[in-house]
């Protein structure tokens, strides 16, 4: 974002597009599409999560550097033996994106998401899987994207059940649901060497 090439940014909340570039593009955000608000200490944005950005850069590298890739991802190959702590940063530095967007959207943040960046291995409430969709397929080869973030309440309309949301780096998504009545959730792809990627035919059903 910070270089020369041209970049595109569609959906923001005024449903313009514009393009972006130039060491000025961050600062000159003045309506806050491209950053989220001040919800994180500067130690946890930067020093403390370092290995959770570091996991990260290596996943999206592997994913944009990919031609095709079949309905699992390999995170063993990307990670190599230590597979099973690299997911579990990378499980975390999306838990620490979802997280920012509830800031943002005005949810309370779960406390096993917290929990979940404190050091825990697991997301008794949530799930976390690989996703795509064949707009994105079709039209997103190596960009970033991600949803609209989808939110259900209970009949009176008086608290939040339900929480969905997904981000994608080119053909490849992480999809985060939350559930207030979840008992157990479903396993998440940080713990599975080679995860299933989900497919869906569109963002919408993609959220519900």
């Amino acid at each position: 974002m910070l270089g020369e090439a041209d970049l595109l940014l569609w959906g923001d909340i005024d449903g313009r597009r514009r393009n972006l570039h130039g060491r000025s593009a961050i600062t000159r955000d003045r309506h806050g599409v491209l950053k989220y608000p001040k919800s994180l200490c500067e130690a946890c944005n930067t020093s403390r999560s370092r290995p959770l950005d570091l996991a990260y850069d290596e996943f999206s590298l592997a994913v944009r550097r990919a031609r095709r890739w079949s309905r699992k991802l390999n995170l063993e190959a990307i990670y190599g033996q230590a597979w099973q702590f690299r997911s579990l940063d990378l499980g975390r530095y999306y838990a620490k994106h979802f997280g920012c967007r509830m800031v943002r959207t005005g949810i309370e943040v779960p406390g096993s998401l917290r929990a979940f960046l404190d050091g825990a291995v697991d997301l008794h409430d949530s799930t976390m899987t690989l996703c795509t969709t064949a707009d994105v397929r079709r039209h997103l080869h190596w960009g970033l994207s991600i949803t609209g973030d989808f939110i259900e309440a209970d009949r009176d309309a008086t608290e939040i059940r339900r929480c969905v949301m997904a981000t994608f780096v080119g053909r490849v998504g992480v999809r985060y649901e939350w559930r207030a009545d979840a008992t157990k959730a479903p396993t998440s792809f940080f713990h599975d060497a080679r995860p299933r990627i989900a497919r869906y035919r569109k963002d919408e059903d993609l959220l519900r």
